[in-house]
Parts: C-alpha cells; sequence; structure tokens
C-alpha cells in the first residue's frame, strides 16, 4: 500500500499497520519498529489500548517533553552502557503524557551532555537494553530500502502512459523482465566484489559502479573476443587479473 510522497507517515501509520495485520492475521501478535515520522499523540494512543500490537518508536524532545524529563529527579537515574554505541549515559524509565492521550506513554529515557534520548514503547515487562537493540534493528530495513533504491534503482521502472494513467493499466510483463535485470545485474556486482577479496565483499553495488565501472575507458571488438581498456584509476591492481590496462 503505497500513497505517495505527499503524505505523512504519522498520517498513514496506522492505515498500513492495518493493512499488515489483515495480510499476517489479525489476532497475530506483532512488533512494529518505526521512527519519528510516525509520531503522533492519536497513534500511540491507539497502539497503546491493543492487547497483540508493541511498538517502540524514538520520542520527539518537544518543549513539553522535555519540561516533564527535567523534573525527574537525578536519583532515578542509572549508569547505563548503549548496548550498540558502548557509550555510557544515564538512563531511567519513566512515563510521559502527550496532549489528546489520556494514559501516559512507557518511556525509556536516556541522558547526557547532548541532551535526552527517549524511546517510547508499550512493554510491560522487556528491559531497557532489549528495547534499545530491538528498535536499533530497524536499520536493516533502512539498509534494505538503500539496496532497492541506490543499488537496484526500483524508483526507476515502467509506468503507466501519461496520456491516461488512471485508466492505463501498469505492464506487469514490463515490470517484472525489468525488476529481473536489475536483480540478475546486482547479483553479478555482488559476485564481482567477492571475486576481488574480502575487503570489497561487503561493498554496495552502486559502489562497485562508480569505482569499477563508471570509468572512462575504451572497448575494442575482435573476432573472438571483446578487450575492455579502462583509465589508471585507484584499485587497478585488484582488477589486473580480470582487465587489461
Amino acid at each position: 500500500d503505497t500513497t505517495g510522497a505527499h503524505y505523512k507517515l504519522s498520517q498513514r501509520l496506522l492505515r498500513y499497520i492495518q493493512g499488515l495485520r489483515l495480510a499476517f492475521g489479525i489476532r497475530q501478535k506483532v512488533i512494529f519498529l518505526f521512527d519519528k515520522g510516525g509520531y503522533k499523540a492519536q497513534n500511540f494512543g491507539q497502539l497503546n489500548r491493543s492487547r497483540v500490537i508493541r511498538y517502540v518508536s524514538p520520542a520527539k524532545n518537544t518543549s513539553g517533553n522535555k519540561k516533564q524529563w527535567d523534573k525527574i529527579p537525578t536519583n532515578k537515574y542509572r549508569d547505563f552502557i548503549h548496548p550498540t554505541k558502548q557509550e555510557t549515559f544515564k538512563m531511567t524509565i519513566t512515563r510521559t503524557k502527550l496532549k489528546g492521550i489520556g494514559k501516559p506513554i512507557r518511556t525509556i529515557l536516556l541522558k547526557s551532555k547532548k541532551g535526552y534520548q527517549g524511546f517510547f514503547n508499550n512493554f510491560i515487562r522487556l528491559k531497557a537494553k532489549q528495547i534499545i537493540k530491538l528498535y536499533q534493528s530497524h536499520w536493516a530495513q533502512e539498509n534494505s530500502y538503500r539496496i532497492l533504491k541506490n543499488d537496484l534503482g526500483l524508483d526507476y521502472l515502467p509506468k503507466r502512459k501519461k496520456k491516461n494513467p488512471k485508466k492505463d493499466r501498469l505492464n506487469t510483463t514490463a515490470i517484472g523482465f525489468v525488476t529481473w535485470v536489475k536483480s540478475f545485474t546486482f547479483n553479478l556486482l555482488k559476485d564481482f566484489g567477492t571475486c576481488l577479496g574480502k575487503h570489497y565483499e561487503g561493498m554496495h553495488a552502486e559502489t562497485f559502479i562508480r569505482k569499477f565501472i563508471a570509468r572512462p575507458g575504451k572497448i575494442f571488438i575482435y573476432p573472438d573476443r571483446l578487450l575492455i581498456t579502462l583509465d589508471p584509476f585507484r584499485d587497478q591492481e585488484v582488477l589486473r587479473p580480470y582487465v587489461t590496462t
């Protein structure tokens, strides 16, 4: 279910969640991780009323939230080592009131010289370290989106005709073919990185294109082969077994 960039996540969050629940089972227990784009008091209020939905989301440092957090006594905090950053913070578990909803939101609150970092959630027993690690795992989703957008270029797929975009259906055959070509090329680039060695196997496909493929050079056509001659570049030694320079 895509709505376009003119909608904010906060405007469609509950709709997305409902769609996913219908797809996977309305009674299925689920955990949703979403960033500050979904921040809206009514969203938190609705999610808090559910018995099967659990969520984690960053708390915004609004003036209203900061006023509440500033009132928390120092003795309520304890030393806390961030599970992924390995930095030391002061941590407390508190509740934050938001205008428009009655029940305050459970908040994992980290405090440092830079200010506050809070995590709204509706878990009952899950510990602070587990909640923060859980939210940090959502970066895998961000990385997947980066691969889809930049490496596979899925922003560029066959679209409806401009003459009548509402009536003309998408050409699913064309979309399937272009997607297959992009995916096949992506896999070739990843295999290429594996062949180059450990230093290169974790690079993104777009990096390979920038470093090794989108380079000035010449192609010579012979009856039995193609000869590609690239201009010198920084990592040419690692490519020496594969190309002629």
